[in-house]
């Protein structure tokens, strides 16, 4: 518990740390569970607390990561704001 603890925290104090893990665990899993969690928790997390960042490093990494594109799915609107959400739902 305390490794998903550290990772929330990131979302936070590190958003560039935490896109960096986030890759890094959706290219090393095939752990469905894992991936799911990952989209509804700091992927979301990421989104919604640094939209400006987030989306860019995203509409960089989707077009050459299918991996990533498909756990988006996994992502729910939350507090997202509204013009970032649209360019997600694009991806």
């Amino acid at each position: 518990m305390w490794a998903a603890e550290e990772f929330f925290a990131l979302t936070d104090t590190d958003p560039q740390e935490c896109w960096d893990v986030i890759l890094e665990v959706v290219n090393k899993t095939d752990n469905e569970w894992v991936l799911i969690n990952l989209a509804a928790g700091p992927l979301e997390d990421l989104l919604a607390l640094h939209p400006k960042e987030s989306i860019v490093w995203l509409e960089r990494e989707v077009p050459k990561n299918p991996r990533l594109k498909s756990i988006l799915s996994g992502v729910w609107k939350n507090l997202i704001p509204d013009d970032v959400w649209e360019r997600v739902q694009t991806l």
